[in-house]
């Protein structure tokens, strides 16, 4: 019998939304991992960038879900990471949910490959904006074009919202501002957002 009182993963994306649009003003919430976890396993997070907005985010998910735990943390500054590490199993309510062995704290500029590494489905991503484009990249690395499909259904549905051309609108203008950034700052990284173009046009 299904208890329909226990906390869903669509529960668990609209019961985060919040914490992650926060989150998103210093980082960005790999939603997208979670598409392909087993519905009866509970899902697997890593934190990259382990600083007060990092280490909130990450406690907010933990207790917003019965069926998660916390398994790496990942900071350039190993005293942050084991920190935030500290203050998290402080918090009585998400205690049972911190399951990060000393061998998963990660520390250095190339701890978030360490932490993405370790296997998580979630991938809380608060590092500072200068390095959002790196850990984004490496927590998507490798994903084909159903991956895409399901990250994004996965995403409309924990926000409760239907896919529809304005959407879509919303999508291409915003692939499109990213054509011209790339185009002026890095010039070698604007095939990712023309992909996306092309993609929406169809």
């Amino acid at each position: 019998m299904t208890d329909t009182n226990k906390p869903t993963r669509r529960d668990f994306l609209r019961g985060t939304s919040a914490a992650a649009a926060g989150v998103a003003l210093a980082g960005s919430w790999n939603v997208a991992r979670m598409a392909h976890a087993q519905g009866n396993e509970a899902l697997k997070i890593a934190l990259i960038g382990c600083g007060g907005r990092g280490t909130g985010a990450v406690n907010n998910c933990l207790q917003s879900c019965e069926n998660v735990k916390l398994i790496a943390l990942a900071d350039a500054f190993e005293d942050n990471a084991r920190n935030s590490l500290k203050q998290l199993r402080k918090v009585e309510k998400i205690a049972g949910k911190i399951d990060v062995p000393d061998e998963n704290v990660f520390a250095g500029f190339d701890a978030y490959k360490q932490a993405i590494a370790a296997g998580p489905d979630v991938v809380l991503l608060a590092a500072p904006p200068g390095f959002r484009p790196l850990h984004y990249a490496a927590a998507v690395a490798g994903a084909d074009q159903q991956w895409a499909q399901d990250a994004g259904a996965a995403f409309l549905d924990g926000y409760g919202v239907e896919r529809s051309p304005l959407l879509d609108a919303y999508v291409l203008d915003k692939a499109l501002y990213e054509v011209v950034y790339e185009s002026d700052n890095r010039p070698d990284w604007v095939d990712i957002p023309l992909a996306a173009v092309r993609r929406i046009l169809g």
